[in-house]
C-alpha cells in the first residue's frame, strides 16, 4: 500500500505539500519491510523534497517534520543504502 500511496504524492506533491512531507517522511523512517521502499525510490523522495523547500510551500511544522524525518532516515540508512547513494553523487 505505502508504494502506491508514495507514487501518488510524487506526482500530486503540488497539490498536497504537507501531506506529501508527512507520508514521504514517515515512508523513509518505517521498516523497509513494511513499506517497501527502495534506494532510487527514496531519492525521488528527496527531489521532491527539495521541490517543496524551494517553492517555500511548507508550514513552520512541516519544515521540522522534513528535517527531522530526513535525519532520521540518514541515521538509520533507512532504506539500506540510500547515505551511501548520497555520498557519490
Amino acid at each position: 500500500r505505502f508504494p502506491a500511496v508514495c507514487d501518488i504524492l510524487l506526482a500530486e506533491y503540488r497539490e498536497y505539500p504537507e501531506l506529501s512531507c508527512a507520508m514521504l517522511t514517515r515512508c523513509m523512517i518505517s521498516p523497509v519491510e513494511e513499506t517497501g521502499l527502495r534506494p532510487k525510490q527514496a531519492v525521488s523522495f528527496l527531489k521532491i523534497f527539495v521541490a517543496l523547500l524551494q517553492e517555500r510551500a511548507l508550514s513552520h511544522t512541516g519544515l521540522k517534520r522534513l528535517a527531522i524525518g530526513l535525519e532520521t532516515a540518514l541515521l538509520m540508512d533507512s532504506p539500506k543504502g540510500l547515505c551511501g547513494i548520497l555520498a557519490q553523487r
